[in-house]
C-alpha cells in the first residue's frame, strides 16, 4: 500500500493516508522518515486515514515494533479513520502494544469525526488532505 503524510505546523497536525494493501515496510518507512523529518514534532496531534485501505500485511511481531519505534509522544492525540471492525482491531491492539494506560489513539469510521476529535476547525480540512509532504511506495519513500 502507499502511504504518504502531510504536515501542518500551524495546526500541529500529522494526516498520515493509507490506501490499497498495507504491508509492514511502508508502515516501517513511515514512521522511521516521519522522526527525522524537521516539519515533525513529537507532540503533535495525528490522523491515521486508512478508510481506502483495503486490508492489512503485518504480523504481530511487525505491530508491536512500530508501537516502540513510533514517533509520537504516548500523550499525543492521534485518531485513525478505519473502514470496519477488523482495522478498529488492529489498531487496538496496536495501542495495547504501545501502552494502552497512556496511549491516546482511537478509533472512528469517517473523517469528520476524526478531525472534530482533535478539534481540527472544519475549513483547515483542505489544507491538511492536499498533496502530500511525503509517500512510501514499497517501504522506499518517494
Amino acid at each position: 500500500m502507499p502511504t504518504s503524510y502531510r504536515i501542518d505546523p500551524a495546526l500541529r497536525l500529522v494526516y498520515t493516508r493509507g490506501w490499497g494493501v498495507v504491508n509492514e515496510a511502508e508502515m516501517i518507512a513511515h514512521a522511521q522518515t516521519l522522526r527525522v523529518d524537521p516539519l515533525f514534532d513529537p507532540e503533535y496531534r495525528q490522523i491515521l486515514d486508512f478508510s481506502a485501505s483495503e486490508r492489512v500485511n503485518a504480523s504481530l511481531a511487525t505491530m508491536r515494533a512500530l508501537a516502540r519505534m513510533v514517533p509520537f509522544a504516548k500523550r499525543a492525540r492521534r485518531v485513525a479513520v478505519v473502514r470496519n471492525d477488523v482495522f478498529c482491531w488492529l489498531f487496538r491492539i496496536y495501542a495495547i502494544f504501545r501502552d494502552s494506560s497512556q496511549s491516546r489513539l482511537i478509533a472512528v469510521r469517517t473523517l469528520d469525526r476524526a478531525f472534530a476529535e482533535l478539534d481540527v476547525p472544519r475549513g483547515a480540512w483542505a489544507d491538511v488532505t492536499g498533496p502530500p509532504d511525503r509517500v512510501f511506495d514499497g517501504g522506499r519513500p518517494d
